[in-house]
């Protein structure tokens, strides 16, 4: 266990029904472009989300999460060990964040992110007229709030995506809003259950 508070957050659902907006895809492909993850050419990426049953990748477009996440394994199989830790740091730096400026709107803005951005059976998973996330079973990006007199925050992923893609984001978030005085950093550890990577 993390620390002796109690988490209640929805618990995650199939995969299967679950999709994934083409920006995502597109901007992991730019991510990969961007990094040195050299050995890993987009058209060897684009390659492996083919086999993975995703191609022709648009704008506006959904794709099934599963072979999305098939195609993120494979292409860590592919690269070298920090491969999805590098993506997903990636992924942060070529992020647009409007109106944040600290580490822990940072943090708050992953969940209404991942909602924005997946979708269950057809249906989208944030309400942008009332700025609300509707209940999918997709899982949670959390972020619980330190004690008091504590200086620390819990963050907790419960999405379906590999824990190193998750913590490469995560780490990268907190460099990135990090208070400027601050020398802390993030720390990932599995609390209950299997690691996601593969």
């Amino acid at each position: 266990m993390i620390d002796d508070r109690k988490y209640n957050y929805t618990k995650k659902g199939s995969i299967k029904g679950v999709e994934v907006r083409g920006e995502v895809i597109l901007g992991v492909l730019e991510a990969m472009a961007r990094t040195v993850l050299r050995e890993i050419s987009t058209k060897n990426a684009l390659e492996l989300l083919g086999k993975c049953g995703i191609s022709e990748i648009k704008q506006g477009c959904w794709y099934p999460l599963e072979s999305f996440i098939s195609a993120l394994n494979q292409i860590s199989k592919e690269g070298r060990a920090n491969t999805l830790k590098l993506i997903g740091a990636s992924v942060v730096n070529i992020a647009k964040w409007p109106n944040i400026n600290t580490l822990s709107e940072a943090l708050y803005s992953l969940d209404v992110s991942y909602h924005m951005n997946h979708r269950r059976d057809g249906k989208e998973l944030f309400d942008s007229k009332n700025g609300k996330i509707i209940e999918g079973k997709i899982g949670h990006c959390m972020i619980i709030p330190p004690k008091k007199g504590e200086n620390k925050v819990v963050y907790i992923n419960s999405s379906f995506y590999p824990c190193d893609f998750d913590f490469g984001m995560t780490s990268e978030l907190v460099k990135k809003f990090k208070p400027k005085n601050c020398n802390h950093f993030a720390i990932s550890r599995h609390d209950i259950g299997e690691c996601k990577s593969p």
